[in-house]
């Protein structure tokens, strides 16, 4: 036998195995985002992932317990759409652009991120009209690949209501129907993502300014609309305005976390309540600056307190951001499976006053409040 494969056989069998104990977060309040409440029940992490869940969820021999009494546990808030963790390099503005080429691992940069409860992002390239394809990442790590849990997460467009833009976008649409309809030569690198687009394979967040924008960008898509096209519209505030059309076809709208003023008047909207309701899909994301991030639970919870459902509320911080994002059957929830981000808090998450205690990426403690 080679003395260099009996030195690895050797060395295998007195390699030690994983030491890492299960962990059971016990008594606990669970708000799984993706069924209903468990008034107190267990969640059981091995190995990165939730092996359990439930009011019957037993504890694994010699698991390491954590008491929740009087505590919530939820799953771990997703930023759809974020230039934060970019590095200075320049960025897109071609739809073969790949974000994960910008990201910026950090073994510091990402811990206020952490600490208000993020445990994934989705980092944009920026650029009009076609920027280039996200980054779906964990905020930790010290290399891309171990931040990275998807690349490409989507694509992204910039939509403007000028002639120019849009003509632009047509014209890369039809250029790429046009390669997806041919068998005899396959896509080029620029055409490619967008003829995943047309096929379904590859989402889209669709940057939109005002309601006139999304129609614009409607009637752009229409000869190539199909029920396979899986895409979100990130936009402002303004969009409530046009909920009638937003909401008769069924969108996903990527909204911030706001109250607005009407003109001229003392009235205030909720926005994402007002989507809501006209039977849109709500995501919630802060703004790029630490002031939103750290507000983030806060901001969500003046919505509800202004007439967001708390199911709706929920999703729009955990599992539609990850469903825009791509990353849905990894995160976002807590099902067995799933990866174990999760957020132990000292209440209800829209009390507007709960205090996240510990913040948990892949089944570790990545933050934990002082006593």
């Amino acid at each position: 036998m080679n003395l260099t494969l009996i030195c690895w056989t050797l060395l295998a069998l007195q390699a030690p195995e994983s030491t890492d104990k299960p962990v059971a977060i016990k008594g606990v309040r669970i708000l799984t985002s993706s069924g209903d409440e468990i008034p107190v029940g267990t969640v059981v992490i091995k190995d990165g992932k939730i092996e359990a869940v439930g009011a019957e969820a037993a504890v694994p021999a010699g698991a390491q317990v954590i008491d929740g009494s009087g505590r919530v546990l939820m799953p771990g808030l997703i930023h759809p759409a974020t230039r934060i963790g970019s590095s200075l390099s320049g960025s897109g503005n071609a739809p073969d652009h790949i974000a994960i080429e910008e990201l910026a691992p950090s073994l510091d940069a990402y811990r206020p991120i952490v600490r208000a409860g993020f445990t994934t992002m989705a980092l944009y390239p920026t650029g009009a009209p076609i920027s280039g394809q996200a980054v779906a990442f964990k905020p930790r790590g010290v290399a891309r690949d171990q931040m990275s849990i998807l690349s490409p997460a989507y694509l992204r467009l910039e939509m403007e209501a000028s002639t120019r833009v849009k003509e632009q976008i047509r014209l890369a649409l039809e250029g790429a129907k046009r390669a997806k309809e041919r068998k005899d030569a396959k896509p080029d690198d620029r055409t490619m993502p967008l003829v995943q687009f047309l096929k379904g394979e590859l989402r889209a967040v669709v940057d939109i300014r005002s309601p006139g924008d999304y129609l614009h960008f409607r009637q752009i898509l229409k000869p190539f609309e199909d029920p396979a096209l899986k895409f979100a519209i990130l936009g402002n505030s303004d969009l409530w305005r046009g909920a009638a059309a937003l909401g008769a076809k069924k969108e996903t709208v990527i909204l911030r976390p706001e109250l607005v003023a009407v003109p001229d008047t003392r009235i205030r909207v909720n926005p994402a309540a007002e989507l809501a309701a006209a039977g849109c899909t709500i995501a919630l994301a802060p703004y790029d600056n630490l002031p939103s991030i750290e507000a983030h639970l806060f901001r969500v919870a003046m919505l509800v307190k202004g007439g967001l459902t708390r199911e709706a509320a929920l999703k729009a911080i955990t599992l539609v951001p990850a469903q825009a994002a791509g990353v849905d059957k990894r995160v976002g929830s807590i099902e067995k499976g799933k990866d174990a981000d999760l957020l132990l808090l000292d209440g209800d998450p829209f009390s507007g006053s709960a205090r996240i205690l510990k913040v948990f990426i892949d089944g570790k403690v990545e933050y934990e409040a002082a006593p």
